[in-house]
């Protein structure tokens, strides 16, 4: 088991998606699923560059539509990039596309270390009223936990939303070591919110 720890990329490489599809057609890209104490993780890389980590088992049909149909190779812990930041300390580059807001909010989201809003992060890009803009890119981030976008609440401090579900959520802000500021209390709350949809 690979207990995981914050980490963030030291080098990002930033693409349009159609510059990335035409940077790496015909690559092979490779995968692992790690065993965590959060669960199942996947690992996608290609050469010593992580493209994607997932709370998922292997799942051909959701590396097809974040990455395109190519050939997925299961490969070992010496050859990913997250595994060995994790357990080497070795440096860790990431590549990443979509439109340019949500590149610019990743690039500023690797930085944090600590919890923010969605409010917070569009007035940090100069677009105080994107807060939709920036909750989307966080739905779409492939990097999960290594692109921060659990540490990101809602501006009353509520968990929001998180692709692999609030209780992971939840999880990956104690793993942050943050004594955050919603009481236990306030995070059951919201949860009970969210499950009535209120």
């Amino acid at each position: 088991m690979i207990y995981l720890r914050p980490i963030r990329p030291d080098k990002i490489y930033a693409f349009s998606k159609k510059a990335f599809f035409r940077s790496f057609a015909n690559k092979v890209f490779s995968y692992q699923v790690l065993d965590t104490q959060l669960g199942p993780m996947l690992c996608v890389w290609e050469s010593d560059t992580l493209l994607g980590v997932f709370f998922s088992i292997f799942d051909q049909e959701l590396l097809e539509k974040e990455f395109g149909k190519r050939e997925y190779k299961n490969s070992s812990s010496d050859q990913n990039p997250l595994y060995q930041k994790l357990i080497n300390q070795k440096k860790l580059s990431i590549s990443v596309y979509g439109p340019s807001f949500f590149l610019k909010t990743w690039q500023l989201l690797s930085t944090y270390n600590t919890q923010t809003t969605y409010k917070e992060l569009s007035e940090r890009l100069i677009a105080s009223k994107a807060h939709r803009a920036v909750a989307n890119a966080m739905a779409t981030n492939r990097l999960a936990f290594v692109l921060p976008c659990h540490l990101v609440l809602t501006v009353s401090n509520g968990l929001g939303g998180f692709r692999w579900g609030l209780k992971l959520k939840k999880s990956l802000i104690e793993l942050e070591g943050i004594h955050n500021q919603l009481t236990t209390k306030k995070i059951r709350k919201t949860l009970f919110e969210q499950i009535l949809d209120i």
